[in-house]
């Protein structure tokens, strides 16, 4: 199989609150419809963080890996420091940074821009009732 058609799914993370991330040797793949040349990952939604925006908890979310957002308001998968957490850039010149959930349940996260590492940008969406292929490493 073409890995460039396979992206890992590095876990379960959510909008409410970091979780910890520990990069492991070996994930199992979300499998593509197409070949792809950029870098990409997978993530669960844990939550309901982005339901206003029609992202649901179960749902898989592709991130293209990427040190920052190219728009406003693009959906990030942050760092800081060993954990991770999905939310929205809403302005990406700012150097004091509101990081918003989707909805009002989650408030928003006010950092300075060299406090978190930003790691992928949101680029697609698969969900669980999709006709969708998980591969585990042989």
């Amino acid at each position: 199989m073409d890995l460039r058609m396979l992206a890992p799914i590095v876990g379960e993370f959510y909008t409410a609150a970091p979780t910890p991330f520990f990069p492991q040797d070996e994930y199992p793949f979300l499998k593509l419809s197409t070949i792809d040349y950029a870098q990409r990952f997978a993530v669960i939604l844990g939550d309901d963080g982005l339901e206003n925006w029609g992202i649901r908890r179960g749902d898989y979310l592709l991130f293209r890996r990427q040190g920052w957002p190219t728009e406003h308001r693009q959906l990030c998968f942050i760092h800081f420091g060993d954990e991770a957490i999905l939310r929205i850039i809403p302005d990406m010149w700012a150097s004091e940074i509101e990081l918003l959930a989707a909805n009002d349940e989650y408030p928003p996260i006010s950092t300075h821009r060299n406090q978190f590492v930003v790691t992928g940008v949101c680029c697609g969406i698969r969900r669980p009732d999709d006709e969708i292929e998980i591969v585990y490493p042989e």
